[in-house]
């Protein structure tokens, strides 16, 4: 019995350690921890079409962001799209945002949308992001200038990322 609380004990501080050695411990701010940024409830398809539907009404773009509500890193992200004045700016006038949850819940949700845009969350993980046109045509990123989390979560390479000729 002490052996698999041992074990147990363990694989808990491996889990930890591998958590806070990729980035995915929790944010410092606990109210900000708890803020809900992805929608656990509605699927991403639904959010993603609602999404389309307006930036068809207001000539605008759509910009997909690939996350979790327990990445640091996504809100961080999300939290620069909002709060950034040439960030927030660019993002008013040209695109709708999605939010979309990729598996706050613990288990994998929206992983269809993830494929269907391209989304580099496979291979770079959250936070992704992903423009599409309003028909929900894929535009960005494109292979010259890839989204990839492993970069710093900066205002002048979001700026950049949303700027890039579309085609």
């Amino acid at each position: 019995m002490k052996i698999e609380v041992i074990k147990l004990a363990s694989s808990s501080l491996l889990l930890t350690g591998l958590l806070a050695f990729s980035g995915c411990q929790s944010a410092g701010d606990p109210g900000q921890a708890t803020a809900k940024i992805f929608n656990e409830q509605v699927s991403g398809k639904t959010l993603v079409g609602e999404a389309m539907t307006r930036a068809k009404a207001e000539n605008k773009q759509v910009l997909l962001l690939f996350g979790a509500n327990w990445c640091p890193y996504c809100r961080a992200l999300h939290g620069l799209l909002e709060t950034d004045p040439a960030v927030r700016e660019i993002v008013a006038q040209g695109f709708v945002v999605v939010p979309v949850d990729l598996g706050s819940s613990g288990g994998n949700r929206n992983t269809a949308l993830a494929d269907r845009y391209e989304a580099p969350v496979y291979t770079d993980g959250i936070p992704a992001l992903v423009v599409t046109d309003a028909d929900g045509k894929r535009v960005a990123p494109t292979k010259d200038n890839p989204w990839s989390a492993k970069n710093p979560i900066e205002a002048a390479r979001v700026i950049a990322f949303l700027k890039q000729p579309q085609p």
